[in-house]
């Protein structure tokens, strides 16, 4: 009968230490998704975004969305032994386009990643925040967003 309560206890401490970990290991910093939710997400790079651009390392998205005025990157890399980073590249200009047959505003977006010089080959999975408020145009709902990335340009409709 003693045996089955201390099993009990093991496993209820067993669980314990689990939920513990997993609350600690998914703890958040600077660059985690959590800021994207909240809404304070790092700003847009402001530049010649092509300069940047031509040192890009490769990556892939796997998604693009948007929580409050941040639009969120879940990126694949290889690396796994420097800290990589990313910047979102905005050079402030806009083309006008018809969508739909509504005038509407585009802009383009250069997504770069620096490796550190990494050759490790893990694959790593994250999710990089940027606050795109500054697209925004007085003159119109929304701004069409296209992001240059490594494996290929991408769209996105930012109403707001």
């Amino acid at each position: 009968m003693s045996t089955i309560f201390e099993m009990k206890n093991y496993l209820q401490i067993f669980f314990l230490l689990i939920f513990a970990y997993t609350y600690v290991g998914c703890s958040t910093d600077g660059d985690s998704l959590e800021n994207g939710i909240l809404g304070e997400c790092p700003e847009l790079s402001i530049g010649n975004a092509e300069d940047h651009y031509q040192s890009n390392n490769p990556y892939g998205i796997d998604s693009i969305y948007m929580t409050g005025s941040c639009i969120n990157f879940e990126v694949t890399y290889s690396g796994g032994c420097e800290e990589h980073d990313f910047d979102l590249w905005w050079d402030k200009s806009y083309e006008n386009i018809l969508n739909n047959e509504i005038k509407s505003v585009k802009t383009v977006l250069y997504l770069v990643h620096n490796s550190n010089y990494d050759l490790c080959e893990a694959r790593i999975e994250e999710t990089h925040s940027f606050d795109v408020n500054s697209i925004r145009h007085t003159n119109f709902p929304e701004v069409v967003i296209e992001v240059f990335s490594t494996d290929s340009n991408y769209v996105y409709q930012y109403r707001y």
